[in-house]
């Protein structure tokens, strides 16, 4: 909706309005055409995709900068507020870390980065404290707060600021000076997330390259050092799967734009228009 929207805005922002307002519950559960739901954790929770996947609130905000559609705004602002505070209530370990219930929920399916058992609806909450989910939090507060302005909802403000706060704190937690990247927390060893080196989800190794990782360069959930140091990592993203699948190679083409690296943007999308391009292009015999 947010590419719809450079073609047509009015659209896009009726297409992004209506699940949100007619969701059968706050977190916008995934359902079948028939009306089923299609994402059931093992203990049966009903699950919905994470503010970390394909980064919602940051998509809905550079709509909204483009149009200032206030009306449309206000419509939206509960809706928002309420899958926030859902996954605020619903997603949060003993300590007040967000955590995923299933890999399904995570939009990464299977991956061994987040279930070892890579079955799906296993229940991994106790696993991993991942990194994109603390910084997309703090990112969707951020932008709550800015809209919470837009619309003049003052009190609003101080509460998104408060929570930004703390999800930007559990970011700098994960930060691995070491590494010069942030890193998953792994709730077993109460360490950083350990790689076995093995490329098997998707052609590539999950544990040690993730794309969602890179997510605290947007905004200010780094700090400038942070930014300096994560542009190595990037530049080590160009490469399958990760410029293979929209939803990892958006997070990546963004946080490179946000850290400066414009050449490095410019050439992976160059590449992926040019692979997409042939691809739909060729001559059929």
């Amino acid at each position: 909706m947010n590419r719809l929207g450079y073609a047509d805005p009015n659209l896009a922002q009726r297409a992004i309005l209506s699940p949100l307002r007619d969701t059968p519950s706050d977190n916008v559960p995934c359902v079948f055409a028939s009306g089923g739901f299609n994402m059931v954790a093992e203990d049966g929770s009903i699950c919905g995709t994470s503010p970390a996947w394909c980064l919602p609130f940051y998509n809905i905000y550079l709509l909204y900068l483009r149009t200032r559609d206030k009306d449309w705004l206000r419509q939206l602002y509960p809706y928002l507020s309420a899958y926030v505070k859902w996954w605020l209530e619903e997603r949060v370990d003993e300590d007040g870390w967000l955590v995923y219930k299933c890999t399904w929920e995570s939009g990464e399916d299977n991956n061994p980065r987040i279930d070892p058992e890579r079955k799906g609806n296993t229940i991994v909450s106790g696993v991993i404290r991942p990194v994109e989910l603390q910084a997309a939090m703090a990112h969707s507060c951020y932008i709550m707060e800015y809209f919470a302005e837009e619309i003049g909802k003052p009190l609003d403000q101080g509460n998104w600021r408060k929570v930004r706060r703390q999800y930007t704190e559990y970011v700098q937690l994960l930060w691995d000076e070491n590494a010069g990247r942030f890193r998953d927390y792994d709730k077993r060893t109460r360490d950083f997330l350990e790689s076995p080196g093995t490329e098997d989800y998707w052609g590539g190794d999950a544990i040690r390259f993730s794309a969602l990782n890179l997510i605290p360069a947007l905004f200010d959930t780094a700090t400038p050092h942070q930014r300096e140091r994560l542009r190595e990592e990037i530049a080590l993203y160009n490469r399958k799967p990760y410029i293979e699948w929209p939803s990892w190679t958006f997070v990546l083409l963004e946080t490179a734009v946000a850290c400066g690296m414009y050449d490095f943007a410019a050439e992976v999308a160059a590449q992926i228009c040019e692979r997409v391009y042939n691809e739909n292009d060729r001559t059929l015999d």
